[in-house]
């Protein structure tokens, strides 16, 4: 008791433990969309496989390294796992759109922390900028998943929703007789985060 009171007197602590202190960094996504037909309401899901991720840098908290990551789309390279029918998106949707617009989606406000938040993404479709809101999850391995819906119509798809439902008629027809597709399409984001602590 003498020892560490006169060790109290004279100024002297045992050191105390640093904390560990981590960055995280976005080292790879992948855009997915996910499309409806029928009445009932039927899943048609994809990606795109010509993808380019602007440069990212490490960040104390996931919403610092997600903030101001953009990625650039090239529609032409739809990817829905059926090569026939990436051929009839391209011919009868994409190439609806406005000539040399690329897709692009900038990450430009975060509102949550490592585990959970809400990513608000401006989109820029077919010419026509919209901020979209894509509530995101991290996993305990660092994987990032965000999704969000949009309207075609919100993006003035009109011309290209004709062409492709005109296209896809027979094959979004239900067993109700109704051919019906939908304006409505899921986005999703899966992005992979490095963590590194020391």
């Amino acid at each position: 008791m003498r020892t560490l009171t006169a060790l109290a007197l004279i100024g002297l602590t045992a050191p105390k433990a640093s904390a560990e202190t981590c960055t995280h960094q976005v080292t790879s996504a992948k855009p997915g969309w996910v499309a409806y037909k029928t009445t009932q309401k039927l899943a048609v899901e994809g990606s795109f496989s010509d993808t380019t991720l602007s440069t990212t840098t490490p960040a104390n908290t996931v919403p610092a390294a997600i903030q101001g990551v953009s990625m650039d789309i090239v529609p032409s390279s739809v990817d829905s796992g059926l090569d026939v029918r990436n051929k009839t998106i391209a011919e009868h949707y994409f190439s609806k759109f406005l000539p040399d617009t690329p897709f692009r989606a900038s990450v430009t406000k975060v509102d949550g922390d490592d585990e959970s938040g809400t990513a608000t993404l401006t989109v820029d479709i077919n010419g026509v900028k919209r901020n979209l809101e894509f509530p995101y999850t991290v996993s305990a391995a660092g994987e990032l998943t965000a999704e969000a819906t949009m309207d075609m119509m919100d993006f003035s798809l009109g011309k290209a929703f004709d062409a492709i439902h005109t296209a896809c008629k027979a094959l979004h027809m239900g067993p109700d007789g109704i051919s019906k597709t939908w304006t409505e399409v899921q986005l999703k984001v899966t992005a992979t985060l490095a963590k590194t602590c020391k």
